[in-house]
């Protein structure tokens, strides 16, 4: 299965759990979840997704958690990080190369990396 593209177009959503989902084995992560601006807490993890995270996700300036951990995501992270309001962060058990953006440093708000 995939992760709906509609999704995207829920524009007071502020928390969405995918985690957990045998069915998303594979799936992708759609670069319309990047309109979801209002949106706090985004937990994707143990799906077994695929692919590289699209730039958008990384600039939803509301977002406080976001979980992606244990799937199979892979490429860098952007440089630039607009995740201003971001205070845990988890990435762990992927497959993403290159070097952590210097822009986590000023993250003010990141407390769990």
């Amino acid at each position: 299965g995939q992760i709906p593209t509609e999704l995207g177009l829920l524009q007071s959503l502020t928390y969405l759990d995918i985690s957990y989902h045998e069915h998303l084995t594979e799936a992708t992560i759609p670069s319309e979840l990047g309109n979801l601006l209002s949106l706090k807490t985004l937990d994707m993890s143990h799906n077994g997704l695929r692919g590289t995270v699209a730039s958008e996700l990384f600039g939803l300036a509301s977002l406080e958690e976001l979980n992606l951990s244990w799937n199979v995501l892979s490429g860098s992270l952007p440089l630039s990080l607009g995740l201003i309001s971001l205070r845990e962060m988890n990435l762990s058990y992927n497959r993403f190369t290159g070097m952590l953006p210097g822009a986590l440093g000023s993250l003010e708000f990141l407390e769990v990396l």
